[in-house]
């Protein structure tokens, strides 16, 4: 069978998410450039690949440049720019409070690939059991703020990841 590409936002999907939900494995999830941002915190947990309109650039050697006052960078790409994830809303409940999840199901281990997209704002990140007590209870950290991979080889490819959790332990990927 061919692959699909679900169009974000449309009839059928009007989030992110509805179209990772609706996906099968292979298919593409391909999200429109918008003026406003997209408030989602995404969960995928199949071989999917997530992409804005930047998949179509022929060359994407200057997609992002630093700023030599500032020494920031900034994002040239207009697609890049303009298809934003934002994970401050908390849309999957407090303990999953990163942008994108990644999850790999029970005795798996997907790849999904992440392409082109501005990530930002992903909180304290996403509540996972890290070790036991010497007593067996469960000593629980927040990791991810950007994204968090559990069990899973994602390629990221062309993503702004900024803005993620308040510490460099939590936040970013």
């Amino acid at each position: 069978s061919f692959s699909a590409i679900l169009n974000v936002p449309s009839e059928l999907y009007s989030t992110i998410q509805s179209g990772i939900y609706s996906a099968l494995e292979g298919d593409t999830v391909l999200v429109s450039p918008n003026d406003e941002p997209y408030f989602e915190n995404l969960i995928i947990q199949k071989n999917i690949t997530l992409a804005s309109w930047a998949i179509f650039e022929e060359d994407l050697s200057d997609w992002v440049l630093r700023d030599p006052e500032t020494e920031l960078f900034e994002v040239e790409n207009e697609y890049i720019a303009n298809t934003t994830i934002d994970g401050s809303h908390d849309t999957n409940g407090e303990n999953k409070q990163s942008v994108i999840l990644i999850n790999s199901p029970d005795n798996e281990c997907i790849a999904p690939v992440i392409f082109g997209f501005t990530i930002q704002n992903g909180g304290e990140g996403t509540e996972l059991k890290v070790d036991e007590t010497d007593e067996g209870e469960p000593i629980y950290e927040n990791l991810g703020g950007g994204f968090l991979s559990y069990n899973a080889l994602p390629t990221f490819n062309y993503n702004l990841i900024t803005n993620n959790g308040q510490d460099t332990d939590r936040g970013g990927g």
